[in-house]
């Protein structure tokens, strides 16, 4: 009969972890919870000995229990994070300031209606030279801006863009709206040719809501072509004779006025729900305009380009009274790399007796 050799269950050898190079023996672990830790504890002895069972009592169920923990914690946060489309309380899980984020729903209540005025037609930039177009080149205007709704089920109700002079999207690179109602738009044409539209918002002296769109078509970096429109919230249109008298070279006149600026900046792509804002004085943003080749355009509107080294500044403004207000597209290049909201007072002089 033969004897079977003697056999001893080999004692298991606990191996450690292989972390990285400057890195500490153990980890720290930062968890909602007790519970959460020992799951850490149990998952780590686990790690550094896969051939053993997790041996401190009742630490499965723990683990378990932690897991779960983990699950509701993770779930609450979730469901706290809002979503992308809505847009009012996505402002709160951003870092950038709730007072400067422009609100859409602020900017769609502001620029949906009826707005009733004027516009021309295709002004070259060569007839420009020869001074202002008179007033037979002016057409009555009359345009309704619509909402865009999100047709999905789970966003359904939200805003996606307004239908206006252009299809405005949101989510559209180079767009960038303001809750006063005023925006700013880019489209680059098959033909590689570059159109902007800026639309400036205005309270006119009668407590009227008024706004200036200005269209214009780029080669490169220089003006080619312009189209215009005065436009009033409402069934009635602003007077002919006043919007068309309007004078000229108004960046000489504002250059001494106060106020301040808002400025947009992106570090990807040019897309309303990644910019930041920030609240600049209007010292700050002047040198965009000094020395800048202003085109006076019918109806108190005026364009203006600007070289800074290897920056570029497409400004379009438009003036009210006492009031002027200017959207300032930067671009470095090719690409937009800031957007600028200027209003400008003209300041006040006390008389001494």
């Amino acid at each position: 009969m033969c004897k079977m050799a003697s056999w001893t269950k080999p004692t298991p050898v606990a191996r450690r972890l292989a972390w990285p190079s400057g890195m500490p023996s153990t980890r720290r672990w930062a968890q909602p919870s007790t519970m959460c830790s020992h799951l850490c504890v149990a998952v780590l002895d686990r790690r550094r000995c896969p051939g053993r069972s997790i041996a401190r009592p009742g630490a499965a169920s723990a683990a378990f229990g932690a897991v779960a923990s983990c699950a509701a914690v993770g779930a609450m946060a979730r469901k706290r994070r809002c979503p992308r489309t809505q847009l009012p309380r996505s402002r709160t899980c951003s870092r950038i300031s709730m007072s400067l984020w422009p609100d859409f729903e602020d900017f769609a209540d502001a620029v949906l209606g009826t707005w009733c005025g004027w516009q021309s037609s295709w002004i070259s930039t060569a007839a420009l030279e020869t001074g202002l177009p008179d007033a037979t080149c002016l057409e009555e205007s009359k345009a309704r801006v619509s909402s865009i709704m999100r047709h999905c089920a789970a966003c359904s109700g939200v805003v996606q863009g307004v239908e206006d002079w252009w299809r405005l999207d949101r989510d559209d690179q180079g767009f960038v709206y303001f809750e006063c109602g005023s925006w700013t738009a880019q489209l680059t044409r098959s033909t590689g040719r570059i159109e902007v539209a800026t639309a400036i918002t205005l309270v006119d002296r009668g407590g009227h809501l008024t706004r200036r769109i200005i269209e214009a078509k780029l080669t490169g970096n220089s003006f080619q072509d312009f189209k215009v429109a005065s436009q009033r919230m409402g069934s009635g249109a602003p007077d002919l004779k006043n919007q068309a008298s309007k004078p000229e070279g108004w960046l000489e006149r504002i250059s001494s006025w106060t106020g301040s600026a808002l400025e947009a900046t992106s570090k990807t792509a040019f897309i309303s729900s990644r910019l930041s804002w920030r609240r600049l004085d209007v010292s700050a943003v002047a040198n965009c305009w000094q020395s800048a080749h202003e085109r006076a355009l019918p109806l108190g509107c005026f364009a203006a380009t600007n070289f800074v080294e290897d920056t570029v500044f497409l400004i379009f403004g438009a003036v009210e009274g006492t009031f002027a207000r200017l959207i300032i597209r930067q671009y470095v290049g090719t690409a937009l790399s800031a957007v600028f909201l200027v209003d400008l007072h003209e300041p006040t002089t006390d008389k001494v007796e």
